[in-house]
């Protein structure tokens, strides 16, 4: 979990933590404009955390927009990316290689209800005889 995304000080006037920062440095960057969407990208989240990330790291982030203006409320989208996995994908045809750089599994083997898939980006490191 990320620590400090919201630190409200003792008397609720003001927030020490990443997200305020962050949010002024865009504000002051893009012409004084509030973003309407925030994606947020994490990594290092296994599957019994994400409710987690979702109860308590977003709710840090809404409650950092609302300090700033308690009018505000963006959209969030939260993209958890998992690297590794022990999933073997094979060709159709009973082919033993390895499937092409660029294959995107995003049906069958996913979650019938997560928009997730899986995307095997390089050649694989095993090549059958």
């Amino acid at each position: 979990m990320i620590d400090g995304l919201f630190k409200p000080n003792a008397d609720g006037s003001d927030d020490d933590g990443i997200m305020r920062e962050l949010l002024k440095d865009f504000y002051s960057s893009s012409g004084k404009r509030k973003p309407d969407q925030i994606i947020v990208f994490r990594d290092g989240v296994s599957e019994s955390q994400f409710n987690q990330v979702l109860n308590v790291e977003l709710d840090q982030m809404i409650e950092a927009c609302k300090l700033l203006d308690g009018n505000w409320s963006p959209r969030f989208t939260v993209i958890v990316a998992q690297k590794n996995h022990h999933t073997k994908f094979f060709q159709t045809g009973g082919c033993p290689d390895n499937v092409p750089p660029g294959t995107i599994i995003d049906n069958k083997v996913c979650h019938p209800r997560n928009f997730d898939f899986y995307m095997c980006a390089h050649a694989g490191m095993i090549v059958s005889n």
